[in-house]
């Protein structure tokens, strides 16, 4: 699992958006850039045209949203949003297919004329998949203060944090004399539910607006979903317990607080899994069946997070020399055991009744019987000899009746 970690590294793993501007006045464009990360934070490119959306809400609720693509190649889409109505005006950034972490931010909309008696702070959290940070000492929590007033801070502003787990740099946060905002980091290397962060000081004292704490969660540090032990090939009649588990950035595998939903599927409908989807925790497992014969790549995934493929090819020439071994047999054994047939009959009948008959048999038992049947003794090689063996002694046995119904020895 720790090459499968090393080779997702480095996809993207979480969209994230970043306002270039704070303060933008009501009616003003809001330049904002929406980039594409890796499972350690790191910007990176997109391995195919990619469709993200971003939406953005008003304190008031209302909403709008952009349909944004990142071009092959690329890292970031470059944008601007019409500031709709003074405050803070929350924006997440997600993809329709849900194959990365989604994130959130906010920007601030200036008030031409504030209607609040002076200057106030308002303090917010956001950060990926609605403050559900995996805790992974890399992805983090935005910890902001917005300075809400006409016009930016006129003096540096002090705010000083306290928090119970993980680790939040820079504190103090600074508003800078001429500026709107200061941002922190909140990080943590262990999973913990309700982490709580609270402002502690501010200097020179400045009134806050609405709350002046924050609850998240640090979840475990779900890199990806992965198959444990894919085959590379199997035969058409093998049925296969398959296993995927969830793993970190290096490779280890890991079990999560809450259960989430895992599916498989493939491309081509020559195999099926039973289940194709379940709720876990840890261990998926689901019986792969092959419905016929081919190549096809066959996809393990969990909302939020790219999928992982494997290349499989299903095989039938095994199936098909065990077919006319097992009606040559099965044809034998029907003439020798009768006692009015003939020597010079025996081979012959074994070989142009026996085989076919063991080969039909056994193409209606692969191709309409073990789709259907439940993992077990009926997906294997002996199932599969016995009904060649079967057809090829019935074959011979309905042939030399039809025969002697026609009035032919044989």
């Amino acid at each position: 699992m720790a090459q499968v970690a090393r080779d997702y590294a480095w996809r993207p793993a979480r969209a994230d958006v970043l306002p270039h501007a704070q303060g933008v006045k009501v009616g003003g464009r809001v330049p904002m850039r929406v980039l594409l990360l890796d499972a350690s934070g790191k910007l990176t490119n997109a391995l195919e045209k990619t469709a993200l959306i971003l939406e953005a809400s008003g304190p008031s609720g209302k909403k709008v949203s952009e349909n944004l693509e990142v071009a092959l190649g690329a890292s970031f889409v470059d944008l601007a949003l019409t500031a709709m109505e003074p405050g803070l005006t929350k924006l997440v950034v997600r993809q329709p297919q849900d194959q990365i972490l989604e994130s959130s931010n906010f920007v601030l909309i200036a008030h031409d004329h504030l209607a609040r008696p002076g200057p106030q702070l308002m303090f917010r959290v956001s950060g990926e998949r609605d403050s559900n940070v995996r805790a992974d000492r890399v992805s983090y929590e935005r910890i902001a203060v917005y300075y809400m007033d006409s016009r930016p801070a006129r003096f540096p502003i002090q705010v000083w944090l306290t928090w119970n787990h993980g680790e939040v740099k820079p504190n103090p946060l600074i508003i800078k004399k001429g500026e709107h905002y200061a941002e922190a980091h909140w990080t943590s290397g262990s999973p913990v539910a309700n982490a709580n962060v609270f402002i502690a000081d501010i200097k020179p004292a400045t009134p806050v607006n609405g709350p002046r704490e924050a609850t998240i969660n640090f979840v475990e540090p779900v890199s990806g979903v992965a198959f444990l032990n894919p085959p590379a090939t199997m035969s058409i009649v093998d049925d296969y317990s398959l296993h995927a588990r969830f793993y970190d950035l290096a490779g280890n595998f890991v079990k999560t607080f809450d259960k989430r939903k895992v599916t498989v599927s493939t491309s081509i409908p020559i195999v099926r899994f039973k289940p194709d989807a379940r709720e876990t925790d840890w261990d998926f497992q689901t019986d792969l069946i092959p419905t016929g014969w081919g190549k096809a790549e066959i996809k393990v995934a969990t909302p939020g997070y790219p999928p992982f493929t494997h290349t499989i090819v299903i095989t039938y020439l095994d199936v098909l020399w065990l077919c006319m071994a097992g009606g040559l047999l099965g044809g034998l054994a029907g003439v020798f055991i009768s006692p009015i047939a003939r020597w010079g009959w025996r081979f012959s009948a074994s070989v142009m009744v026996g085989i076919p008959a063991a080969l039909l048999a056994c193409w209606a038992y692969v191709v309409r019987a073990l789709p259907v049947a439940p993992a077990g003794i009926l997906h294997s090689r002996i199932a599969v000899l016995g009904v060649s063996l079967t057809a090829g002694w019935a074959g011979v046995f309905v042939f030399r009746k039809i025969a002697a119904a026609l009035g032919m020895e044989v």
